[in-house]
């Protein structure tokens, strides 16, 4: 009923506004039934509004998500059980989860309880994503190397993230595929299920070495702030080598650190990411004695915008 088109989706500093003109307008629906009501009686009714921020928030239900975890949302919105509500808080919060692309799509209902207590239900929608990258690099035993990958997340409707990328160059050539799950048993704030299969050929002028893995991993963690956080993680990687018919199987125990400051968490376009993590290897050998490895990786990406901000410019060491 209210006239509203002058104020935009998210001009949250019109929500004073807003709620008053829709009391106004149910008011006037109930006169226009026939129902005589005065001012008096008006400010008695639930119709009169309510100020939230002098009531504490009891229960946060979150709906809609796939891909980020209901911790992260409450974090993003400093949302804490037993603390008064603030809508400047979810202003500054949902502007940022808006602006990094996180999601499309923002309600909230509210429901006061008899202890005076304010449950908040909040409905998301994140967007669906896709990307092509084309990225050459170096490494010290492949030399120069182009690949190409296409990037897929929430095509099947919970945040999987599909990467199938062909590698070309000097010495390799090579054909990988990645799938990560987040959320898939639901245990902690980060969590990720991944399976990856990879055929490779290694060759020089005299030979080629030829090889495929398949590598499954779960990771689950904590996170310390909105940009750092702590998990740890299993693998278990089984490999074929066709030249000499060698197989072994790799187990492996990670624990991380991970800081950043990115635009977006899965597409990011500015920004870097450090990562920290040790890695205790354990190699089960087809015909030869199994050994255990132990390992410290630095591994550093940045990402600028360059062209009038049009492309994406990245650098990873690792």
């Amino acid at each position: 009923e209210p006239k509203v088109a002058e104020f935009s989706a998210l001009d949250w500093n019109a929500m004073d506004t807003l709620y008053n003109l829709g009391y106004q307008a149910m008011a006037s629906e109930l006169i226009r039934k026939g129902k005589t009501i005065s001012f008096k009686q008006l400010d008695s009714l639930p119709l009169q509004r309510v100020d939230f921020e002098k009531l504490k928030i009891g229960k946060i239900l979150i709906d809609g998500l796939y891909r980020l975890s209901d911790e992260f949302i409450i974090a993003n919105l400093e949302l804490k059980q037993g603390e008064y509500f603030s809508w400047e808080k979810i202003k500054i919060g949902m502007n940022q989860l808006y602006a990094e692309g996180l999601v499309e799509y923002f309600w909230i209902d509210f429901v006061i309880n008899n202890d005076e207590s304010l449950n908040l239900y909040i409905q998301l929608r994140e967007p669906i994503l896709t990307r092509l990258g084309i990225a050459g690099y170096y490494a010290d035993i492949l030399g120069n190397n182009l690949a190409i990958n296409v990037d897929f997340i929430g095509r099947l409707g919970f945040s999987e993230s599909i990467m199938v990328t062909a590698k070309i160059g000097n010495s390799v050539k090579a054909f990988e595929t990645k799938i990560n799950i987040p959320h898939l048993i639901g245990i902690s704030a980060f969590e990720q299920f991944g399976f990856e299969t990879a055929r490779i050929s290694l060759y020089d002028n005299s030979n080629i070495i030829e090889f495929k893995w398949n590598q499954f991993q779960f990771n689950s963690g904590i996170l310390l702030t909105r940009n750092t956080m702590l998990y740890g993680g299993l693998s278990y990687k089984f490999q074929h080598n066709y030249l000499n018919h060698q197989k072994y199987e790799v187990f492996t125990i990670r624990g991380a650190f991970e800081s950043d400051n990115l635009d977006d968490l899965f597409f990011p376009s500015a920004g870097r990411r450090l990562k920290i993590s040790y890695d205790i290897k354990n190699y089960s050998v087809e015909e030869g004695y199994p050994f255990t490895q132990s390992t410290i990786n630095l591994n550093f990406l940045n990402f600028n915008q360059i062209f009038k901000k049009r492309v994406i410019f990245s650098q990873e060491l690792d």
